[in-house]
């Protein structure tokens, strides 16, 4: 299946799982021009050298790298030190590098002990899609990565930006795009950052440029358009219902504002639209 539009604008390149014992002690790395990588450390302390930095990372820890050799020390007295990484590409790739980077300067996450579980079982579902006989949807493949992304970050929000962001604006856009078929309600939120209704909108849009509603339905439709075309086990009022419109026309017309094709219109194309004029432009 051919990414659509929207999620085409990020591609998975590589990903691995590995594990090295003591002996191992170098592992040079190359990457590749114009690709970005997201590894983890699951296990174990790992000196890493890098364009003339160094850093020691502590697993379980995520770090991430654009277009560097980098060479891994392993270091302690660990058995076994497994590394885990996915290289990508595209637009999108380059926002979610450049957003790292801005929110954790230090370009390294630790994760907490009761978080490596999860935090793992999607680095081996992307995994298991990527290496899939059959090839991976590269549309879910993007949802998947964006939840590992929403996860990591998430899970590190309060501690780090209660200071830059008090009230934890940035917590519900995460959310939002981890969860975005939950009933949300902003007077729900607003009282659980104590602050009115009214100021938790102002604060939201002031800081993504975007009204609540509007990004949480957009955030709904595009999440929709990505079941669309994974299977056919949704019905367009079910997902109408899931994305909070009272009927299916309202449904069908917000999808086609978003994406100039009516749901079963996209489903049918694959998410291509078949306007041999549209294909011109």
């Amino acid at each position: 299946m051919r990414a659509n539009e929207y999620f085409g604008d990020l591609e998975i390149q590589a990903v691995f799982d590995r594990v090295f014992d003591p002996n191992h002690i170098h592992l040079p790395l190359s990457s590749t021009p114009g690709y970005y990588s997201l590894e983890m450390i699951a296990e174990g302390e790992v000196e890493l050298r890098s364009d003339a930095e160094r850093m020691i990372l502590k697993g379980p820890c995520i770090f991430w790298n654009k277009d560097t050799c980098r060479i891994y020390h392993f270091r302690g007295r660990h058995c076994q030190y497994r590394h885990l990484w996915i290289d990508y590409i595209g637009a999108r790739g380059k926002r979610i590098h450049d957003f790292l980077c801005k929110r954790y300067p230090e370009r390294c996450i630790a994760i907490p002990a009761d978080q490596v579980g999860r935090i793992l079982d999607l680095y081996q579902e992307i995994g298991e899609w990527f290496f899939s006989g059959d090839g991976y949807d590269p549309n879910e493949m993007t949802v998947k990565f964006e939840q590992l992304i929403c996860l990591i970050t998430t899970e590190n929000s309060d501690a780090r930006h209660v200071a830059g962001d008090p009230y934890r604006i940035y917590q519900v856009w995460e959310m939002i795009r981890h969860n975005p078929f939950y009933p949300y309600s902003q007077a729900e939120l607003a009282a659980d950052r104590r602050i009115s209704e009214v100021y938790f909108r102002l604060l939201f849009q002031r800081r993504f440029k975007i009204p609540f509603q509007r990004f949480l339905q957009q955030s709904r439709l595009d999440y929709a358009a990505m079941l669309l075309l994974k299977s056919h086990q949704y019905r367009i009022n079910e997902l109408a219902d899931m994305c909070g419109f009272a009927n299916v026309s309202g449904f069908s017309n917000a999808f086609y504002r978003r994406f100039g094709m009516f749901p079963r219109e996209y489903q049918r194309n694959g998410g291509f639209d078949k306007n041999p004029e549209t294909e011109k432009e």
